[in-house]
């Protein structure tokens, strides 16, 4: 037998070991409808939003750090929330800054990734101190200009934690967001402090009426009366961010 009938013959012998591999599994008997994996394969619906991971449309125009954090890496802030944040226990804050850190971990262990996560909960009570200084006294602002404002902060926000994402060196973003005064630390600190304080002297009422400019009052009401069986509340803070 020469050297290319022999290979002929174990190319064919490889082929029909595939054949029988594939009849054998044609064959086998279906999957066991007890079995936890198909029976939540059954209770979804998978589609394209299964493995979305970042929405940009929405990272670029929400008017809240939490939404275009929420927007980014999606399937990532699912599991974190899930696993991580939902089983902490303790102050908002607390259970908020220790899953960050956890979540800085996933892109490496350079000093600046923890810091610029650590940054998000201050950005998101400086927009919540923005709505609450509004209402506190009461500023006219025109249609849109309360998300407007959250949204240019937010995004001047990113732009200066991205610095650090771009340098890596813990010295050189240092000294780069030493130049800049540590705005983003500095404001988010200060609206912090005052949302605290006057949140205590603002209703829910007022506060959804500074956050929601032209929305329907009564329609408003009778959802959370249906919902929660109270007219108004405070906003539920349901993520880590």
């Amino acid at each position: 037998m020469s050297q290319f009938e022999q290979k002929d013959d174990i190319n064919s012998q490889h082929n029909n070991d595939n054949c029988m591999h594939y009849l054998s599994n044609a064959n086998s008997p279906p999957p066991n409808d007890d079995d936890p994996v198909v029976i939540e394969s059954k209770s979804h619906f998978y589609n394209y939003a299964t493995i979305q991971t970042v929405s940009v449309w929405k990272c670029e125009f929400s008017p809240s750090i939490r939404e275009s954090f929420r927007a980014f890496n999606q399937t990532l802030y699912y599991w974190i929330d899930k696993y991580v944040y939902q089983r902490s226990v303790g102050p908002w804050f607390l259970r908020s800054v220790s899953t960050l850190l956890i979540n800085s971990l996933w892109y490496g262990v350079q000093p600046v990734y923890f810091v610029a996560h650590l940054t998000l909960p201050l950005i998101a009570l400086a927009e919540d101190g923005i709505a609450t200084v509004v209402a506190f006294f009461r500023l006219s602002l025109p249609p849109g200009g309360l998300a407007f404002i959250r949204w240019f902060f937010q995004m001047r926000s990113i732009d200066y934690l991205a610095a650090g994402w771009i340098l890596l060196s813990f010295q050189e973003a240092y000294e780069l967001w030493s130049s800049f005064g540590f705005f983003v630390q500095v404001i988010g600190v200060v609206l912090g402090i005052a949302h605290f304080t006057m949140v205590r002297f603002v209703s829910d009422f007022e506060r959804w009426t500074v956050e929601n400019p032209g929305a329907d009052v009564a329609e408003a009401t009778a959802r959370n009366l249906s919902s929660t069986g109270k007219a108004w509340e405070s906003p539920v803070v349901d993520g880590y961010v």
